[in-house]
C-alpha cells in the first residue's frame, strides 16, 4: 500500500521578475515502510521536494497525498532532519530535547512515561549516559543521534532527512549510516533520504 503519492508537483521560484522552476510535474509513490534514498547534486531541488512534502514550502501546483488524503500544515507525521548541527534547543539537555516534541505534539501520558520513551529512544541510538549533557558538549555525530531519537520517538508515518550526515567524518558517517539502518529494520518507519552521494544512496537504498 503506497502512504505516499507525489502527483505531478511543481515549484517554482520569482527573482527579479524570472520565473525560475525547480520541480517540473514531479510524480512518484512510496510504500509504507520503504526507505527511498534520493540522489542528485546539489541545486537540482531535493531539499526543495522534501520541504514541500513537511508543508515549510507550498508547490506551485500539483498534489501531495498521504494515507489517500491530502497534506495539511506542518505536523508531527512528518518530520525532518537536517544536515546541520544547530537543530536541537542548546538550553535542553538531551533527554529534554527528547521529551520536549512529545509533550508539544500531545502524546498520551504522564511525564514518567515520556520521560521512559525518550530514554528508550535514546538507548537505541547509544546515548543513555549522555541524557543529562547539553548539545554544546557531544559531537557533531551524537547531535545527529539525538535528532534522529528525537524523530522517531514521535512514531511519524514519514521521516525525512537532509544529508544528515554530509558533515561527518568517514568514519562517523558509515557508523550512522549502520544505526540508521538497523532502526529502519526495527521500527519499518518511511524514510526519505536526500544525498548527492552515490555510495551512500547505493548503500542505504
Amino acid at each position: 500500500m503506497s502512504n505516499l503519492l507525489v502527483q505531478d508537483l511543481v515549484k517554482q521560484y520569482s527573482l527579479e521578475g524570472k520565473s525560475f522552476t525547480v520541480l517540473d510535474k514531479l510524480s512518484f509513490s512510496v510504500d509504507s515502510g520503504d526507505f527511498l534514498t534520493i540522489l542528485g547534486p546539489s541545486g537540482c531541488g531535493k531539499t526543495t521536494l522534501i520541504r514541500c512534502i513537511c508543508s515549510i514550502e507550498e508547490p506551485t501546483s500539483g498534489k501531495i497525498l498521504l494515507d489517500g488524503k491530502p497534506i495539511s500544515g506542518i505536523g508531527p507525521d512528518r518530520l525532518m532532519v537536517f544536515q546541520d548541527f544547530n537543530q536541537l534547543f542548546p538550553w535542553k539537555t538531551v533527554i529534554e530535547n527528547v521529551i520536549y516534541p512529545l509533550k508539544l505534539n500531545k502524546v498520551s501520558g504522564d511525564i514518567k512515561t515520556l520521560t521512559r520513551r525518550a530514554e528508550e529512544f535514546l538507548d537505541l541510538v547509544h546515548l543513555s549516559a549522555f541524557k543529562h549533557a547539553y548539545p554544546n558538549q557531544l559531537s557533531g555525530g551524537m547531535r545527529q543521534r539525538v535528532a534522529i531519537a528525537r524523530s522517531l520517538a514521535l512514531n511519524p508515518k514519514v521521516l525525512m532527512m537532509d544529508e544528515p550526515f554530509g558533515a561527518l567524518d568517514a568514519q562517523t558517517r558509515s557508523i550512522l549510516q549502520k544505526e540508521l539502518k538497523s532502526l529502519w529494520r526495527k521500527f519499518q518507519t518511511t524514510i526519505i533520504f536526500i544525498t548527492h552521494n552515490v555510495q551512500e544512496a547505493i548503500l542505504l537504498g
